[in-house]
């Protein structure tokens, strides 16, 4: 269980300036975890003695390490300081539960923009566990990671999978500013910029999380080679016209995976013609082994 090093990992992760690669990471805000504070020097031992007493001692030190029971959310000024030296850090696969409002604020004003100053990060798999409360915070942190790494990250970011997130709780702000942020980290030119973006099972299919997304999507992946849904539209198929709309604004559209329970009328010849233009050569396929697979290697691995 990752958690139980999240003290370690929030002391020193400043230091480990040339790491390229973490994860999987999971960061429940609400667990208690234990943090050593203090080691009490026995009165008993002697500056000499016999090995007997020495190992004595030694258990007795051990013995009185003094604890202190923390949350995961105080933690995390300390693990966005350590984020800002990781200068290196390439690949980052990361679970973030929230269940209050003051750990949503946390992660999404602190350790979220912090975390898109990895000017170096060239795949996130991130996914939000959180409740509807907390959902539209959270949206609008993505939108300052998102911004961030637009700023610094000089299109570097290749791959960007998102997973449970309540897009329909996000202000049209949010969704506005991570319209921007992907046109930015998508328009780079000379072979950089976003190649590849998965959207996994929003919380809210039924609520219009798919069109949410649009909103975010079209017209501002003039990069993206491969784009990837799973499980994003409502029963009655409440989403998939919008997405068709926003994938025929993707000129550089190599692959597009749909992948869920579709609707009994959902006509996908229809779909395809509704979604790409007339000369694009672009794959599209529904339900296939090969997507599902992709979608497992863009799932961000709760450890």
């Amino acid at each position: 269980d990752s958690s139980a090093f999240l003290p370690e990992l929030a002391a020193h992760l400043g230091a480990f300036t040339h790491l390229e690669e973490l994860g999987p990471l999971c960061i429940d805000t609400a667990d208690s975890l234990a943090v050593p504070v203090t080691r009490a020097i026995s009165s008993h031992c002697g500056t000499t003695g016999t090995g007997a007493v020495d190992e004595a001692c030694g258990r007795a030190d051990a013995a009185q390490v003094a604890l202190r029971i923390v949350t995961a959310r105080s933690l995390l000024p300390s693990l966005a300081d350590g984020f800002l030296r990781c200068r290196q850090l390439a690949d980052l696969d990361l679970t973030i539960r929230c269940a209050d409002l003051p750990s949503a604020q946390a992660t999404a004003e602190l350790f979220m923009p912090a975390l898109g100053s990895c000017p170096a990060l060239r795949s996130l798999r991130l996914d939000l566990d959180a409740t509807l409360a907390c959902g539209g915070l959270l949206v609008t942190g993505i939108a300052r990671l998102c911004q961030r790494l637009a700023e610094v990250g000089g299109g570097q970011l290749k791959s960007l999978s998102l997973g449970y997130i309540w897009w329909s709780e996000a202000s049209d702000e949010a969704l506005n500013q991570i319209h921007d942020a992907l046109s930015s980290l998508s328009n780079m030119g000379d072979g950089r910029g976003l190649r590849q973006l998965a959207v996994r099972y929003p919380q809210d299919q039924e609520f219009g999380a798919l069109d949410c997304f649009c909103t975010c999507l079209e017209g501002a992946a003039q990069s993206l080679e491969e784009l990837l849904v799973v499980e994003g539209w409502g029963q009655d198929g409440a989403g998939l016209t919008a997405l068709a709309d926003a994938v025929r604004g993707c000129p550089r559209l190599r692959r597009v995976d749909i992948l869920g329970v579709l609707p009994p009328s959902f006509n996908h010849q229809a779909w395809r013609s509704a979604a790409l233009v007339p000369s694009s050569d672009a794959e599209v396929g529904f339900n296939l082994a090969a997507g599902w697979r992709r979608a497992a290697s863009l799932a961000a691995s709760t450890a």
